[in-house]
């Protein structure tokens, strides 16, 4: 299971796998959990996760979007989102196999 959720308003937490927390201070941070390609016997599968602090209509609360990779790589797993127990920030459960790949990138400004 992959949870994700904005703390203060320059962090993104994601425990899990891949776990990390990502500095994005006035940034976005775009999540990739899955595979964007078969490989290794696995099909393409997965989704992205954005999320975004202060996001226009938001306030100073964190906001998060959820879609798929692409037109033709279906979401595998229940998505759920939430109020984080920080509750300006909104909370992302993804119920992924502990193998799942987890990248991210923070977006420009």
């Amino acid at each position: 299971m992959l949870k994700i959720y904005g703390a203060s308003d320059d962090l993104v937490e994601i425990e899990g796998p891949g776990g990390d927390e990502v500095g994005c201070y006035d940034s976005g941070v775009l999540i990739t959990i899955g595979w964007t390609e078969a490989q290794a016997g696995k099909d393409a599968k997965g989704l992205v996760v954005r999320m975004r602090y202060g996001s226009p209509g938001f306030g100073s609360t964190w906001s998060a979007e959820v879609g798929q990779i692409d037109e033709d790589i279906l979401i595998p797993w229940n998505v759920t989102v939430r109020v984080a127990e920080r509750p300006y920030s909104a909370l992302v459960i993804v119920d992924c196999p502990d193998d799942t790949p987890v990248t991210w990138v923070v977006e420009e400004k």
